[in-house]
């Protein structure tokens, strides 16, 4: 939550360097967390009726730092929290994203995003990073698949 007005503090110059040694880099990280994607992408497909994967194309491209979905909530008797919660159970982390400002505390604001609002009752990261195995995203995966088939509203 944000509470207060604060500082944006900015990066040392040590740190500085630090990103600009890791700017050569760039290439190496991206084409990893790629594949890593790539493998959410195949895993996760046949649940498309509840979830809502990144699309990508020719016509755009992606650093792939986080590996967004979206939960279809009419076809599921559960939501957001709940696979949160489920997930944390199973060590797994994902990450709450894109919170509304009006939301947050210091935003006092009675206006309502309508469209923001939904996509963050939906929206949730799961993990992605450099060095995730297969072996976790496969956890991953199958936890979600499971979680899934668990709350799925059959019509």
């Amino acid at each position: 939550d944000i509470k207060n007005l604060a500082y944006n503090y900015r990066l040392s110059d040590i740190n500085c360097a630090l990103g600009i040694s890791q700017l050569k880099k760039t290439k190496v990280f991206v084409s990893i967390r790629k594949r890593s994607s790539l493998y959410y992408l195949k895993e996760l497909k046949q649940l498309s009726n509840f979830l809502s994967l990144p699309k990508y194309t020719s016509y755009n491209s992606s650093s792939f730092h986080l590996f967004l979905i979206n939960l279809n909530l009419e076809n599921l008797k559960s939501d957001k929290d709940k696979l949160f919660r489920y997930l944390n159970k199973k060590n797994i982390f994902p990450q709450f994203h894109y919170k509304p400002l009006n939301m947050y505390s210091f935003y006092k604001k009675k206006e309502f995003y309508i469209g923001a609002e939904k996509y963050f009752k939906s929206s949730l990261s799961i993990p992605l990073y450099y060095g995730i195995k297969k072996s976790e995203q496969k956890y991953i995966v199958d936890n979600i698949k499971k979680f899934i088939n668990n709350n799925k509203i059959i019509n």
